[in-house]
């Protein structure tokens, strides 16, 4: 088009448009309305994903509250995994301390584990272990040669023992760290204890408990009365000179006295441990293990909450207004994916029920829908009540219970939809003691992977997978109790699996269908621009044909005009 030498060719941006043109036309109207006609289609297309945006925005939304709901939860659920390491609850315990005398927390540390039993211990603690300490005899300088000379063995009693040598122009610095140097093989460890402005002592600490040093003199009077004056000059360590007796510790634990040579108890209570800071034989001290109700309820809160955040979106969703519209933060009006979790989750809620438990419903811990099927703790004392006084039974609500008739069965994944399961299983094993087949019934209703029994898909113990540790053929009973946790958290991740997830699912789709369209409008644009092209050139061609024209009848008219002449 550059070889157009009538008109103007002017452009803006990407467009190009025909002006000060001889046909009085305007060509840029009708070059802009042949495109536009041509691209409504990518316009309304653009409607279409937008509106697309508008629900995948939504779906995501929605994800998040669902994996909210799904946290909330990871510890009311059952423990199920291979290390049972995940955190429940349930399991959690607490420990408090008091006492009839002195600040329990300066005499013991307690330190109780998850699983622990409950119960109460009464503990006084009549000696605390202690190393032994010995210190030598005062000197003027820690940095000046002593003038002493001599080899020693030094360790622990029925320990392993270390070899220092002393000479005449070795320090008291000198000294520690020749000792120090050895403290890995004799467990014993010295220091310099500046007494006054120009006295020293060196100080001597065994590294363990209840055992006593052993100083052996091999040559010279190093440790004698004339060196460090720490021994009588045979091997005698001067009683002066001990500033701490070895010695192990001694409690009185519910009335019986238990001595042990350090300071810690980790075999007394079931799930707990102790540690003695101090000792004070006038004080009793109660060490209690309880179930953390405190974190239980606020775990119970915390569904609650989760839940209701997801019930208030699927509210807003299926809102409409009154004259019948759909609000536009209703964006999922009607869709199959919100509907059908609303329903299943109210229903597992409202449906769970346990006979022969102190909790057999939702009502017997507080809590009860609204109108709206919004969850409400409406009875905060009952909920306290249950938890104080029926802490396993609210357990066994949220919690799957499981018991096999041999502890080498362990359930280690349990994504299952049942409610109750009660079922015998025969493992067989190998020669090697590898599982070859698990039945029920004699038919094969588990999948074999190593050690792993996976429960056959569309099967009553699908989503069930246990672990066998034995190496024997066995015949083991089952039985299984789905929690309301569980359940719960089993149905929402067919929504939020990140793999198959249902919501994830759809959104990705919708996502496809953007990209889809969002090509097609570009390819539709593209060919626009070839459009304005054509049609460009078709009225620049116009213009110069008419401006051509128009030359032509000036000269015809000039030449007219002179004839006349």
């Amino acid at each position: 088009m550059s070889d157009i030498s009538v008109g103007t060719l002017t452009t803006s941006g990407t467009t190009t448009y025909v002006s000060g043109t001889s046909s009085g036309l305007d060509t840029d109207s009708l070059v802009e309305n042949a495109v536009a006609a041509y691209t409504a289609e990518a316009d309304t297309i653009d409607i279409k994903v937008e509106e697309n945006q508008t629900k995948i925005d939504a779906y995501e939304e929605y994800y998040g509250l669902a994996e909210a709901l799904q946290d909330s939860l990871e510890n009311l659920k059952s423990i199920t995994s291979l290390s049972g390491t995940e955190d429940s609850v349930f399991e959690a315990r607490t420990g408090s301390l008091s006492s009839n005398g002195t600040d329990p927390s300066g005499l013991i540390s307690a330190t109780i584990d998850d699983g622990a039993p409950q119960g109460s211990y009464e503990i006084t603690v009549q000696q605390k272990a202690e190393e032994m300490i010995i210190q030598g005899a005062s000197v003027s300088s820690d940095s000046d040669p002593l003038g002493y000379s001599g080899t020693f063995e030094i360790g622990l009693e029925d320990g392993e023992t270390a070899t220092i040598t002393i000479t005449t122009d070795m320090s008291l610095e000198d000294i520690e760290a020749a000792i120090n140097a050895t403290t890995d093989t004799s467990h014993v460890s010295a220091s310099i204890l500046k007494t006054s402005e120009d006295s020293y002592q060196l100080v001597i600490t065994g590294g363990e408990t209840n055992k006593s040093i052993t100083l052996s003199t091999t040559s010279g009077s190093a440790l004698g009365p004339t060196g460090l004056g720490i021994t009588d000059g045979s091997d005698t360590i001067l009683e002066d000179q001990i500033a701490q007796e070895a010695q192990g510790s001694i409690i009185l634990f519910n009335s019986t006295q238990i001595t042990r040579d350090d300071n810690n108890y980790d075999d007394l209570i079931e799930g707990g441990s102790f540690d003695i800071l101090a000792a004070d034989e006038d004080t009793t001290i109660t060490l209690t293990v309880e179930y953390d109700t405190s974190s239980a309820k606020e775990a119970i809160s915390n569904f609650v909450d989760t839940y209701n955040a997801l019930r208030e979106f699927v509210i807003t969703n299926q809102t409409v207004n009154s004259d019948g519209s759909i609000p536009d933060d209703a964006a999922l009006f009607s869709e199959p994916l919100l509907e059908t979790l609303a329903y299943s989750l109210t229903s597992l809620i409202a449906n769970a029920s346990y006979d022969d438990s102190n909790v057999q419903t939702i009502r017997d811990i507080g809590i009860s829908f609204d109108a709206d099927n919004v969850l409400i703790i409406d009875d905060e004392t009952a909920l306290d009540e249950a938890l104080l006084n029926n802490f396993a039974d609210v357990a066994s609500f949220f919690s799957t219970q499981v018991t096999t008739g041999n502890s080498d069965l362990r359930l280690i994944t349990n994504s299952s939809s049942q409610t109750e399961l009660d079922f015998e299983i025969d493992i067989t094993v190998n020669e090697d003691g590898d599982v070859v087949s698990a039945t029920v019934d004699g038919k094969n209703m588990f999948e074999i992977s190593g050690s792993r029994i996976i429960g056959v898909d569309g099967t009553d113990y699908e989503g069930l997978t246990f672990a066998y540790a034995g190496d024997e053929d066995a015949t083991i009973s089952v039985s299984l109790t789905a929690g309301l946790a569980d359940l719960i958290y089993n149905t929402v991740d067919a929504y939020t699996n990140s793999s198959d997830g249902l919501i994830q699912s759809e959104i990705d789709a919708l996502q496809g269908t953007n990209d889809d369209l969002e090509a097609e409008a570009e390819e539709i644009r593209e060919r626009g621009e070839e459009i304005r092209e054509r049609e460009i050139e078709k009225y620049a061609e116009m213009e110069a044909k008419l401006e051509l024209a128009k030359n032509l009848l000036s000269q015809i008219q000039a030449i007219l005009g002179s004839d006349d002449d």
